[in-house]
């Protein structure tokens, strides 16, 4: 069963260990390589800021681009730049104190997202799409090819881009100079940002909901995908972090653990260790406002945050990863949430016994619409998520059987 955050405390099983307060227009998105964290602070270009020691953090180095730097990533002794909105900027970081540009590159459309591999930039360019750029000679990028589905952020693994469009797309790029659509899946939320790691894709994603023209609501979710089947992704699980007027921005993911830029509400640490049921295990609620995350090699985490923050989550990280181990002492369903919900909701209950169980969704003639879960179960804590994104706007109900047990929910789908 997803944790839900405690309201009042700014955070739980996460530490601040070091930050620097350096008067920069922004902090959009962050990389660390070694000891060096490389800020893309918007107007105020990239700034270079060295970790070594985290009593002592310094920036030591900047590079200005004359124009407004929205994401940067990073590959040996380069700095990639999306600077404008229009342009890719090679860097020079080799002399972190005097880096230099040496290249640069026109795209069209509206660059936002950014990932390297090997010998090629993978570039989100919105209604544009995803463009590959060669970036072998890092003096005259050129672009290789591109696929035309809009693309707003991108993770390459392996043989694959992963492509954020509101939903998520799958793209062999085995030959970058004719990428191939494999496969797709809808997140009927809106898809913000993904990360790769092993078989899984990770996604978060935002919901905006309201109830009349002043009160609305946006619910953050992170949602687990099979990716092991490119040309068959396929929703294994997924949790709702958080519920306010702001937005989701990005992720990532190391081991068993999701890392979650939750805009106004800070970080979130979910634990991933089972797919199927991943928990919030920890967050912190920092004054400013979580853009990027990225994890550092001392397995410290990296917030751009209108600065730049860094965490200590080992204390959430040591909390029991299997939320399935624990033993309630009574069946319950609790409240679905969000509830009324605009295509996705998650549905949590807890089991005394290990039991056979179904959790089935009906429409009030009493057809069955979809099936949750159906087989044998083991005591514990449990969610389930309903992606309601081919259902009609109106009333359902959702229903758990087991031997001895029934129990059933009303929940409302607005559209």
């Amino acid at each position: 069963m997803s944790a839900l955050p405690v309201w009042g405390q700014d955070s739980s099983g996460v530490r601040l260990v070091g930050r620097i307060y350096n008067n920069w227009d922004s902090a959009n998105g962050v990389a660390v390589v070694g000891n060096y964290a490389y800020v893309a602070a918007g107007d105020s270009g990239l700034r270079i800021v060295d970790v070594t020691h985290l009593w002592d953090i310094a920036e030591v180095g900047f590079y200005d681009p004359e124009e407004r730097v929205g994401a940067v990533a990073v590959s040996g002794s380069r700095a990639y730049l999306l600077v404008g909105n229009h342009e890719l900027q090679v860097v020079d970081i080799s002399d972190y104190a005097h880096p230099v540009g040496i290249g640069s590159f026109n795209l069209p459309g509206t660059a936002c997202g950014i990932d390297i591999s090997g010998d090629y930039a993978y570039v989100a360019a919105g209604d544009s799409g995803l463009r590959m750029v060669d970036i072998r000679d890092p003096t005259q990028p050129s672009q290789i090819g591109f696929h035309p589905a809009g693309a707003s952020r991108v993770s390459v693994a392996g043989d694959y881009a992963y492509v954020i469009a509101e939903d998520l797309t799958v793209i062999n790029i085995s030959n970058p100079n004719r990428p191939v659509e494999t496969g797709s899946i809808g997140t009927a939320s809106w898809a913000v940002d993904v990360a790769i790691a092993g078989n899984h894709a990770y996604v978060v994603c935002e919901e905006y909901y309201s109830r009349n023209r002043d009160d609305y609501e946006i619910t953050q979710h992170l949602l687990v995908v099979d990716v092991s089947a490119p040309n068959r992704p396929v929703i294994v699980g997924g949790c709702y972090l958080s519920c306010s007027r702001g937005g989701v921005y990005g992720v990532a993911v190391a081991g068993n653990y999701a890392y979650v830029a939750d805009g106004h509400l800070g970080l979130r640490i979910v634990n991933v260790n089972d797919p199927a049921n991943p928990h919030e295990v920890g967050f912190y609620d920092m004054p400013g406002v979580a853009h990027d995350v990225t994890i550092g090699p001392n397995g410290l985490i990296y917030i751009s945050e209108g600065r730049l923050g860094i965490y200590d989550c080992s204390e959430a990280m040591s909390a029991p990863s299997d939320r399935a181990a624990e033993h309630p002492s009574s069946f319950c369903l609790n409240p679905a949430f969000p509830n009324p919900f605009n295509s996705i909701t998650t549905i949590s209950f807890d089991l005394p016994q290990a039991s056979p169980l179904s959790v089935r969704v009906y429409d009030l003639s009493g057809r069955e619409v979809a099936t949750l879960a159906d087989g044998y179960m083991k005591a514990g804590q449990y969610t389930a998520v309903w992606n309601a994104g081919g259902a009609a706007s109106g009333e359902y109900i959702v229903k758990i059987e087991a031997p001895g047990l029934e129990t059933s929910q009303k929940l409302t789908l607005i559209k």
